[in-house]
């Protein structure tokens, strides 16, 4: 059996980030992860700016690295209504990020080796036991002193060391299609099409990414599907491509990031907006967080600065998606974001990562 200072299972952001934290530190550690890569991911691949400033303020990549994995940066955006245009708005002090996940992960697991981290790529994690082990689909046995799950949001780590199974999944659909030259090159958050979501028309420079996604459950996917299509229709003119789909959790926030020697990041701690459904940021930077809580032996400041971060906002989203969300609110957030420059500003600020749940709802409150 082959032993480590610690094995994650996952090579996600979360994952990747983790392991190059620790093993610059000097700890032997191996990821565990069921996919080859490269491989693709449903994510728009909006990237904010808390995430590119975890990222580089690390030193795990470096401003001409983020450059070249940027496919384009947004200034502009326009939210909908129905397929009623609502507002554009375009910033002169924030963008929002767009990568290919495929290329975007694929490079963060390359610095994770580079640091010295082993990287084991098609071998799922099948078996999990407390007492220090796990055991793959090849039958392959690693022993471990601490163990990460970031490993998704179906995480066999929660599930099995934690009983936690992620019921609350969303759902998210995408399909890639050429770039047309009548769609502009803005970001477009669309809504009132689902319940609890919203669908997005990312351009990513050579292609455009078509969206949905759901924050709830309990909807037939095939009536995504449909409304997915709609999307592309109205917004195209036509439609092509098969969708593909992914899990999204929802409302099934681990608290804790684990117990004792076992630690949870990314999507397997629920670590995802509520609001938007972006997760990246809060991947890279609970990563982080739970590398350095196993390098000092100290999980009780990686809560503090959990509960002051990643867990603080995704709490404030919990609370505030219902304001935008909910059947009731949501026709007067709508109102807001077409009448008012300064609350649209608020949710371009909270998306690029310029801003706070408590500022932007603040606007929504006064004078609703």
């Amino acid at each position: 059996m082959d032993q480590y200072d610690v094995i994650i299972a996952g090579g996600g952001p979360a994952g990747a980030s983790c392991a190059w934290k620790l093993s610059r530190a000097g700890m032997k550690c191996a990821i565990l992860e069921k996919c080859q890569f490269p491989r693709e991911k449903v994510c728009g691949g909006a990237l904010s700016m808390h995430g590119s400033a975890l990222l580089t303020g690390s030193g795990m990549i470096s401003s001409d690295d983020m450059e070249k994995l940027s496919l384009c940066k947004h200034r502009s955006m326009s939210c909908w209504w129905k397929f009623d245009k609502l507002r554009s708005f375009t910033s002169d002090s924030s963008h929002i990020t767009i990568v290919s996940r495929k290329e975007f992960d694929d490079f963060l697991i390359g610095k994770a080796i580079k640091a010295g981290c082993s990287f084991f790529p098609g071998d799922r994690i099948t078996q999990v036991f407390p007492d220090g082990k796990v055991i793959t689909d090849s039958g392959k046995k690693y022993g471990w002193s601490f163990l990460v799950g970031a490993d998704g949001a179906g995480s066999i780590i929660r599930r099995k060391l934690f009983g936690l199974v992620q019921h609350r999944q969303g759902t998210g659909l995408e399909v890639f299609l050429p770039v047309q030259k009548d769609i502009p090159h803005e970001l477009q958050i669309h809504f009132g099409l689902v319940p609890y979501g919203y669908g997005w028309v990312f351009p990513r420079g050579e292609d455009i990414c078509f969206g949905v996604g759901v924050l709830r459950g309990g909807a037939d996917s095939s009536l995504y599907r449909g409304i997915l299509k709609e999307l592309i229709s109205r917004v195209s003119g036509s439609f092509s491509g098969k969708p593909a789909g992914g899990s999204i959790p929802y409302m099934a926030v681990n608290n804790t990031l684990g117990k004792g020697k076992v630690f949870l990041a990314g999507d397997a701690a629920g670590l995802v907006d509520q609001l938007s459904g972006e997760g990246i940021s809060y991947a890279v930077e609970s990563g982080f967080l739970v590398a350095e809580a196993i390098i000092t032996g100290d999980r009780k400041s990686m809560l503090k600065k959990a509960k002051r971060g990643c867990l603080k906002r995704i709490r404030q989203s919990s609370f505030y998606r219902h304001m935008i969300y909910h059947p009731r609110l949501q026709p007067v957030a709508m109102k807001k974001l077409e009448n008012k420059e300064k609350f649209f500003r608020g949710y371009w600020n909270l998306l690029s990562g310029h801003t706070s749940y408590n500022r932007m709802m603040l606007e929504f409150l006064k004078n609703r």
